[in-house]
């Protein structure tokens, strides 16, 4: 071939060759970014969903449709633009596993406005929101009459009995007068605040009427003991009051039948809305109001939707003493949050729990029927946040006290049920004002709890350490120990108390308790193993609180067909064991600045919280029985901490895990284990940040598309030249 043509054909060759390169990438690029073309090359995968995760969104066989609402702001939130980027690269992940199902948008609530209104506009709409709020608008009704009425009594009464004791030096010494009208007064300014709160919540782009049911409720319930005890005292002292004017008297005695009236509608509007449940229609639209500060991720599907709030997607660090390298407190917990809200919404068969107890206070919701108003708080009931969760969750929750109901309320809508066996409250002191204690559990009362048990899919049972009793005689065992025993092969040795010890700075052979919470110990001290429940909370801080030994039959002593596996153990050491007599180790501590183990104490290994499970023909039942009565309760599992950071002291809560292990429980014990692999997946190396739109990708889209194929040509073009000459 002549030399000319032999340069054409080498010059068309690289053309050509350069051009199909070219064409392929800009297909690859575009295809990738359309049909989701990623490989994740970590060897740890920070970089793509779990394999659960996409396991769920592969097998979503509806529309899901995920925004999130999430702006910057630099000069304040220090940490936006990197929160946003994670959680964009996160949804892209989503739409790209399931892109005929999966929808996912970014939103920025100071730029796009209408959107958010457009989501509420088509929220309201959902078949699942656009009646729930019906009876809580029809209750909420009722209330100005009630409220105005009041006032209108109220206010010219408490300026009277002000006015009159400005010129009655008598009356200013009466104290039964001037503590009325205190509570009067207290009275007219709560009915007052509220009326104005209410009216509030009922305008605007979401009538919040169950939040204004709650006002409500707050209000009758603070204002109704004021107003019963002042109008049993202006019925029965106003006629007597000689210092006073006649038209004072008068006064005061036509006020009293108004006021007995309006106390009691303002009972029935409490009974009436006692059982009414928060409308989840406002609770979406608070927190996209609050979305600028707090960035929130809308999952919807079908008529329902989901929230992942600021805190589930991006809650602080577990392990506070390793920060990130940035110096953010908070880590990403995304997947964890959009998946559970996915798996919520796309499962349609829930799961009963049902809290049995035997008396005392009631453990889901508080009791205002004991409100004081005196104490200037309102009570609350040991597992009410928790209980929220759960109704998070997808739960379907309820209360049985045996001690005044020998059936267990219904769980309508729930295809099976997991009963929580609480300890009964530990026995009152005796009281010469109430002489007649409270009823004790009769065999009668356990025979009904462990027969529901029995039928049900599966149980916890809450145990733990019983203190001494009274003139601190020993506590008796644990109430269903020998059912434990006998039908699980789980002995609760519950006069025992498991500490954790240091050795004493005066003495080095004795021991004094290590933590500040002595009765606490740390799952840095409990060993969790690998069951389901646990596995996956190992880089979680939880504590159990109270703990006493787990015994675990083994051999001929073991039920048959049941399987024990622990959850958390106490390995062989010699810094944590467990007492027998609570008074001995006070003396020692007192007399001898230390204490040692003594042959009645046990010592490890022992385990702290027991899973079992068996199978009698074709069913199978499960149960938990933990080590702890209360490590689950609002007061340990959200207490918190405070920790210095860049901006200052932060807030944290001790105990994150405690809540996690309760919930995994109740999807072991329902056979929902995927529920469980769906979890935390806090990465200890952060998701890249650098995948989403913004001046790095594009400049590896432009270097893909133009840069490295025009690099390519003229590397052709300069081989060219050189052959030619």
């Amino acid at each position: 071939m002549q030399t000319a043509s032999r340069r054409i054909l080498f010059l068309s060759n690289a053309i050509l060759t350069t051009s199909l390169l070219t064409a392929v990438v800009i297909m690859a690029v575009h295809f990738a970014g359309r049909f989701g073309g990623q490989i994740d090359l970590t060897a740890t995968g920070v970089n793509s969903l779990s394999a659960a995760s996409r396991e769920l969104v592969r097998s979503v066989n509806e529309p899901i449709r995920i925004t999130a609402f999430y702006t910057v702001i630099s000069d304040v939130q220090k940490f936006a633009q990197k929160h946003k980027d994670m959680v964009k690269d996160l949804l892209a992940l989503y739409e790209s596993q399931n892109r005929g199902k999966i929808s996912t948008y970014v939103v920025d609530p100071v730029r796009e406005r209408t959107r958010i209104d457009e989501v509420l506009e088509r929220l309201r709409n959902k078949a699942a929101y656009k009646t729930e709020s019906e009876a809580h608008r029809a209750a909420i009704e009722k209330y100005p009459k009630i409220s105005d009425a009041l006032i209108a009594t109220l206010n010219p009464l408490v300026d009277s009995m002000r006015n009159t004791s400005a010129q009655s030096q008598t009356l200013q010494r009466n104290r039964e007068f001037q503590i009325v009208g205190r509570n009067l007064s207290t009275a007219v300014d709560e009915l007052q605040n509220a009326a104005k709160d209410i009216a509030e919540l009922k305008t605007g782009d979401v009538p919040r009427y169950g939040r204004a049911i709650e006002v409500m409720r707050q209000s009758a319930t603070l204002t109704k003991p004021l107003i019963d005890d002042s109008t049993a005292w202006l019925a029965r002292e106003a006629s007597k009051l000689t210092d006073a004017p006649d038209e004072l008297r008068k006064q005061m005695s036509d006020a009293a039948a108004v006021l007995t009236q309006a106390s009691q509608q303002l009972g029935d509007l409490l009974k009436e809305t006692e059982n009414l449940k928060k409308v989840k229609l406002e609770d979406v639209y608070e927190q996209l109001a609050r979305s600028v500060e707090a960035p929130t991720i809308l999952v919807e599907a079908g008529d329902e939707v989901r929230v992942a709030s600021y805190e589930d997607v991006w809650p602080f660090r577990s392990d506070q003493q390793a920060p990130a390298a940035d110096g953010d407190d908070r880590e990403f917990a995304g997947e964890e949050a959009v998946s559970g809200a996915i798996l919520q919404l796309t499962r349609k068969d829930k799961t009963g729990v049902m809290f049995t107890r035997f008396g005392g206070d009631p453990a889901l919701k508080p009791d205002f029927s004991k409100f004081n108003p005196m104490m200037g708080q309102l009570p609350r009931a040991p597992y009410q946040q928790l209980n929220e969760r759960l109704d998070k969750e997808n739960f379907i929750v309820a209360e049985w006290d045996v001690s005044t109901e020998k059936a267990p309320p219904p769980l309508e809508g729930a295809k099976k049920t997991v009963y929580v066996v609480l300890p009964p409250p530990p026995a009152p002191q005796p009281n010469p004002m109430n002489p007649q204690p409270p009823p004790k559990m009769t065999e009668a009362d356990k025979t009904l709890i462990l027969n529901a048990v029995g039928e049900a899919s599966g149980a916890i049972f809450l145990t733990g350490w019983e203190p001494p009793g009274a003139m601190f005689q020993p506590a008796g065992p644990y109430e269903f120990g020998d059912y434990l025993k006998s039908n699980w092969g789980v002995d609760v040795e519950s006069r025992f108390l498991v500490l954790h010890f240091a050795p004493s700075p005066q003495n080095p052979e004795l021991y004094i308790p290590k933590n500040r919470q002595p009765l606490s110990l740390s799952t840095d001290i409990i060993r969790l193993t690998e069951h389901p429940i646990v596995s996956r909370l190992k880089s979680t801080a939880a504590s159990l609180v109270g703990v006493a030994p787990l015994k675990l039959l083994t051999g001929n002593e073991l039920p048959s067909g049941v399987t024990l596996t622990a959850l958390g153990e106490i390995g062989q050491t010699s810094d944590v064991w467990a007492i027998d007599d609570v008074m001995r180790v006070q003396q020692d501590l007192s007399k001898k600045m230390g204490t040692k183990p003594q042959p009645t104490d046990r010592m490890p290994p022992f385990s702290v919280a027991v899973a079992g499970e068996r199978k009698t023909g074709d069913r199978a039942q499960r149960v938990v029985v933990f080590g702890s009565k209360e490590f689950a309760s609002d007061d340990f599992s959200k207490a918190k901490g405070v920790i210095p950071s860049g901006g200052g002291l932060v807030m944290y809560y001790v105990n994150p895990g405690n809540e996690e292990l309760f919930v995994n429980a109740l999807h072991w014990l329902s056979g929902d284990e995927n529920r469980i692999s769906v979890g935390p997946r806090r990465a200890d190396i952060p998701r890249l940040d650098k995948l989403v739109e913004g001046p790095v990708a594009n400049f590896w889209r432009a270097f893909l598309v133009a840069i490295w194929p025009a690099a390519a040509l003229l590397a052709g073009g300069a081989a060219w030249l050189m052959r030619r000459r």
